[in-house]
């Protein structure tokens, strides 16, 4: 489903058929398109499927936002994190983090070979930042939609004015 996806969202912005849109597997892991100078994320999980295409790096996660991963919280949530976003005791905040923290390590083209600890979120209304442990910086939007939540990532050219 993802690359269905993905070839039909390239064919939208390439204008031709989801036919000529070629993909491949990258040595790191990521999906490619052939012969388009365009970067391309994908995700899926049980019945859904995103992609994201753009001229630069992206990364896209989707997950169930009832999904309870809360066993997880060690993983996923760094020390100042847990400390921060654990406060309120909205265990939420695990699946919000993960799905953020996804679409970031896709865009940096490392996924899950990187430790989700090595970033650090910071949450502002519909999506957040979040920075790596090498110093990169990350804007990230978020929404739910149909039960599931849809982070799609960036490089953040605005990192100094934060």
């Amino acid at each position: 489903m993802g690359r269905i996806a993905a070839r039909r969202l390239v064919a939208r912005v390439a204008g031709c058929k989801p036919g000529q849109v070629r993909l491949e597997v990258a040595d790191d892991g990521a999906v490619d398109i052939v012969g388009h100078d365009l970067s391309l994320s994908i995700s899926h999980t049980d019945d859904a499927a995103v992609a994201a295409v753009s001229p630069g790096p992206i990364g896209i996660d989707i997950e169930p936002a009832a999904r309870d991963i809360a066993d997880l919280k060690d993983y996923v949530l760094n020390a100042d994190e847990q400390e921060r976003l654990l406060r309120d005791h909205d265990l939420s905040i695990i699946i919000r983090s993960w799905v953020a923290k996804e679409s970031v390590l896709k865009a940096m083209r490392s996924g899950l070979r990187t430790s989700p600890l090595d970033l650090t979120l910071r949450f502002a209304d519909g999506g957040g930042y979040a920075r790596h442990a090498n110093g990169s910086a990350w804007a990230f939007s978020m929404e739910e939609r149909r039960g599931f939540l849809v982070a799609v990532a960036v490089p953040d050219a605005d990192a100094a004015l934060r």
